[in-house]
């Protein structure tokens, strides 16, 4: 059928194209993360706007001048939390904390007998929004203010009084679910959702925190924490949101981790560090050149030498913007990170601020932090370490030596390593699906069960079950695939072995460039291993040419440039370069700038491999380079079998699209986002092609020429295959609930628009499917016989789609792959339109099949094959911009400092041509007359000023940036910020592929 609109819960109209579900496979009982939520339908909520004011004094006394600030700072905050209500502080307990607090100490100063908040419970955001079991008793409904009055703490100096402003603005009533199950137009359900949702993060909250969605449980109240670095540690938590599914209402509740920093002082974090430099760097060879008796001071002096401003830009970036608290005064304050000084305490001055009078200003006395200190507070243990710097407006800071600065606990960690980070998804994994759900029910249980909160829940209205929804799934079959020689592969949970390749390609023609040093057995064993390897599985790979690169990112150009033309002297394909095989490439930045110049410039086909699995070389390594280099060669791994496809003549003629939006990192904020949609060129889904365009709104989701992009496409498939497809399927990752309606209005209408005008009288058929791996359902087998592998997870081919569904949209949950580690997690598939009128069974085969065609291994994945081919591709492209901003940012370099050479050359040569024509005249002027010499003093001292100065300043300035500005207009794609960042306008050139590459499988 088709669908004019989508239906989001926001009034778009949509039906369902799969009725109660597919039928295809065997049934198998699983139990789910859902628990079922019942509720009175004659239950109202009120829900209450609340806006937060610090009164700001008018005492203009210096010593609460920085206190007042920070509530205005506080207040600006809180008025930006009332737009997003949702979005957490990671401020180590910040303005959300405290706007809690205030609201809490409201409720309590109100809530005697008479009082406006007796017998009535009350939730609040933390933001702007507050609900009650009861209305409030506010005449006509007007606004209310209340002031409330908190004693001092970390945030200001005395006690502080707050102005509270509450109106009721609406009534939120049960009985809207029961009207969206009859009438899905009716969109009222939302308040009801977005309520209960509240309440149940409100009861979490009594004993733990929020991060996002998520709730963990204090640093000090429960060790739940893994330890994942000297700073930094591995938090689970629980992540909870309720749905309206098609069994009704549910919470769905799921185990979650977040890495945080550890709680720790500064100076022992500075010294660690100093003592890991130091041993990495010098080990112990000074340490015998003292007595034991002065040991001590050697390492205090070895320590206050080391410290310099390399060890400070290596460490400050780690540290800045944290929260930290002082711990030498009775009542702490805590204060964020600014930066740390490359001097010791002994070293920062600064000026005392203790009065405002202009005379006593102008008479103070610059003081160092360190004697600052001890005449407040005591002598500092360690003068020597730096001092924590904290922004205080624009240009002034306040310094506090290390040694009384504490990490705050609580916060989230951020700029994890590459180690880190493995470690992160190794050790999150780790659990197995009982112990998860396990975890998950008793999280349930204490949220029901703590401070008596079941009755808590009963007075809004709703219960919780503690039993977790039991679904009846289906497993689909595995589909028919066929390698060499036309032999069906055997499956076996989504994996299998090849013996030979579908459609192997001959390598004939190859280089291997060596980018460090190798033991020529290493060299001899890691290619007879490949060359051995890929003949068995029938590629033809003679011996390569094999050379030695000393890397240079500024001479890879020309080093390719000279391998293409030396040998690729041919026009016939067999005498053409087929592959260049970087062995060494250890670094992300050498990736990037291979691969930039062998797509981008010189359309080569480049394979990179790091330096230890060279040295472990085996056959499963092998392999796996061997799936990439066949396929990036135009090979074909595996196909599909036809002749047993259900419905196969529904896969003919058909064009599987997968589209994926790449967003830089927050801290890559000169970078853009970039989009790429990938499509099959053949009937047998096993090539592809790909248009990759940069976006032009920093990271925003919809996608812009997205119909240039489905032209390129188009033509590909019908370059190919000689004729165009009917059917478009078309899989969208990367979209939440939410954006559901804005991808219909921007995306789906500008390509039934572009489809319909592409070739007149050809009609396409377009299935539009938005795919989501980042939500919280998960799946268990009833019965550990039915799991799969180690960790007993669902097996491939399982699919959901009744019960824990959308009530209204065709949607399903599919687990295509099979669980390696800890618990699998299903692909979510939501289609918003279906012109092709699939069925339920139709769609999930379809979608199943794609997941096991992915040319990179022998197993099935968890997207399907375009998806996960886009997603690569958006990479790439990123690969593609860095490498071009280095050599960009290089070259500018070597401009700027060939020009400096340039002016110093010539301003030597002016400077020796002027000594001489002045020795010249002292000669000339020697053999004058005495009342000459004059003369020649005031030629000389004007020679010497021109030498010293032999262009003007003011010219020289000009000079400079004229050759800036040349440098610049040589490259009118890039412009620099106050911080001489690049920040480029236009990126597309450097995406562009080259011709030879744009039809192959490249990102492979």
């Amino acid at each position: 059928m088709v669908d004019n609109g989508i239906n989001n819960g926001c009034g778009s109209s949509a039906t369902s194209g799969s009725g109660s579900g597919g039928q295809a496979g065997r049934s198998m009982l699983i139990q789910t993360n859902h628990f079922m939520i019942t509720y009175d339908p004659d239950k109202i909520i009120y829900s209450y706007y609340v806006k937060i004011n610090p009164i700001i004094s008018n005492n203009n006394d210096d010593h609460h001048h920085h206190s007042q600030q920070r509530l205005k700072n506080m207040a600006k905050t809180i008025q930006q939390q009332q737009t997003t209500p949702n979005r957490s502080h990671n401020n180590g307990g910040g303005n959300e904390l405290l706007s809690r607090k205030i609201i809490q100490r409201l409720i309590e100063m109100n809530n005697g007998d008479g009082n406006i908040f007796h017998n009535v419970l009350c939730v609040y955001d933390g933001a702007s929004s507050m609900l009650t079991n009861f209305r409030l008793p506010i005449i006509d409904d007007k606004l209310i203010k209340f002031r409330v009055t908190l004693p001092a703490n970390d945030y200001y100096h005395n006690e502080q009084e707050f102005e509270v402003c509450i109106k009721l603005i609406k009534t939120v009533a049960y009985s809207t679910i029961e009207d969206f199950y009859r009438n899905p137009m009716n969109d009222g359900y939302v308040e009801v959702v977005t309520a209960v949702n509240l309440i149940i993060r409100h009861l979490l909250l009594k004993k733990r925190f929020l991060i996002g969605r998520s709730n963990f449980h204090h640093h000090s109240s429960v060790d739940n924490r893994i330890n994942l670095s000297s700073l930094k540690e591995l938090s689970f938590g629980i992540s909870s949101s309720v749905q309206t599914c098609s069994a009704g209402l549910q919470l769905i509740m799921d185990r979650c981790c977040t890495p945080f920093i550890k709680p720790f002082m500064i100076d022992d974090c500075i010294r660690n560090f100093l003592q890991e430099m130091s041993s990495n760097t010098t080990g112990s060879n000074n340490v015998n050149h003292h007595h034991n008796h002065h040991h001590h001071h050697h390492h205090h002096q070895q320590q206050q030498q080391r410290w310099n401003d390399f060890y400070r830009k290596r460490l400050e970036p780690i540290l800045k913007d944290y929260y930290f608290e002082v711990t030498n005064l009775q009542r702490s304050r805590r204060y964020r990170i600014g930066g740390i000084t490359t001097e010791s305490a002994k070293k920062v001055m600064f000026t005392p601020n203790n009065d405002n009078s202009e005379q006593q200003q102008q008479q103070r006395k610059m003081i160092s932090v360190a004697d600052y200190f001890h005449q407040q507070y005591g002598q500092l243990q360690r003068p020597d370490l730096p001092c924590t710097k904290v922004r205080r407006g624009k240009n002034e800071f306040i310094y506090f030596p290390v040694e009384i600065c504490q990490i705050i606990a609580d916060q989230k960690a951020r700029k994890l390593t590459i180690k880190e980070k493995a470690d992160l998804i190794r050790k999150a994994a780790s659990i197995n699906p009982i112990d998860r759900l396990d975890e998950v029910r008793n999280s349930v249980e204490e949220l029901i069960n703590i401070d008596n909160n079941e009755n808590y829940l009963k007075e809004f209205g709703f219960n919780i079950s503690t039993q977790p929804i039991t679904i009846r799934a289906r497993v689909l079959d595995s589909p028919k695939l066929l390698e060499g020689d036309d032999r069906p592969i055997k499956l076996t949970n989504g994996k299998w072995r090849y013996r030979k390749f579908f459609q192997p390609i001959a390598l004939k023609r190859w280089i291997l460039v060596k980018l460090m040093h190798f033991d020529d057995s290493t060299v001899e064993k890691f290619l007879d291993t490949f060359i051995r390897n890929g003949e068995q599985l029938g590629m033809q790979i003679d011996m390569p040419i094999r050379m030695d690169y000393d890397f240079d990112i500024a001479t890879l150009a020309n080093f390719l440039q000279k391998l293409q033309h030396t040998y690729s002297s041919g026009s016939g394909s067999e005498q053409q370069l087929q592959l260049l095989f970087f062995i060494g490439c250890n670094t992300e930045w050498q990736h990037s700038a291979i691969k930039k110049c062998g797509d981008v410039d010189f359309g080569l086909v480049t394979q990179c491999i790091r330096q230890t699995n060279v040295q472990r070389i085996n056959q499963s390594i092998a392999v796996n380079i061997l799936h990439k280099i066949n396929a990036k060669l135009g090979g074909i791994n595996v196909t599909l079998d036809y002749g047993k496809l259900l419905q196969a003549d529904d896969y003919r003629k058909t064009m599987a699209i997968g589209v994926d939006v790449a967003h830089p990192s927050p801290s890559e904020k000169n970078l853009p986002s970039i989009a790429a949609m990938v499509a099959n060129v053949d009937e047998s889904f096993a090539r592809y092609t790909s248009s990759v365009k940069i976006q032009k709104f920093f990271r925003q989701e919809i996608i812009q020429e997205l119909d240039k992009m489905l032209i390129d496409l188009l033509r590909a498939y019908e370059m190919e295959t000689n004729q165009l497809p009917e059917r478009i399927i078309l899989y969208r990752d990367g979209v939440s609930e939410g954006q559901f309606q804005v991808v219909f209005n921007e995306e789906i209408l500008l390509i039934k628009e572009t489809l319909a005008r592409y070739r007149s009288g050809h009609k396409f058929r377009l299935t539009f499917v938005i795919v989501q791996k980042r939500h919280h359902s998960r799946f268990i087998p009833d019965n550990s016989k039915d799991g799969v592998g180690r960790f007993y997870n669902i097996p491939p081919g399982t699919v959901v789609d009744t019960d824990v569904v959308h009530p209204r949209r065709f949607d399903f949950y599919l687990c295509s792959h099979a669980g390696i580690q800890g618990t699998s997690r299903p692909s979510h598939y939501c289609l918003l339109v279906d012109e092709n009128e699939m069925s339920a069974d139709h769609i999930q085969n379809f979608t199943n099949v794609l997941c096991h065609l992915y040319a990179r291994c022998s197993r099935s994945i968890s997207i399907p094959t375009p998806v996960f081919y886009a997603h690569l591709a958006a990479f790439r492209a990123r690969e593609h911009i860095q490498a071009a901003t280095s050599l960009m940012m290089l070259s500018m370099t070597n401009n700027r400092n060939q020009n400096f050479n340039n002016q110093q050359q010539q301003q030597q040569q002016q400077q020796q041509q002027q000594q001489q024509d002045a020795a010249k005249m002292l000669n000339y002027f020697s053999t004058t007359t005495t009342t000459t010499s004059a003369t020649a003093q005031s030629f000389l001292s004007s020679s010497s000023s021109m030498m010293t100065t032999p262009n003007n300043n003011n010219n020289n300035k000009n000079n400079n940036n004229n050759d800036d500005d040349d440098i610049l207009s040589s490259s009118p794609r890039i412009h620099y910020t106050k911080h001489r960042v690049p920040c480029l306008d236009n990126f597309d050139s450097f995406v562009e592929m080259s011709p030879t590459m744009r039809s192959s499988m490249y990102f492979c």
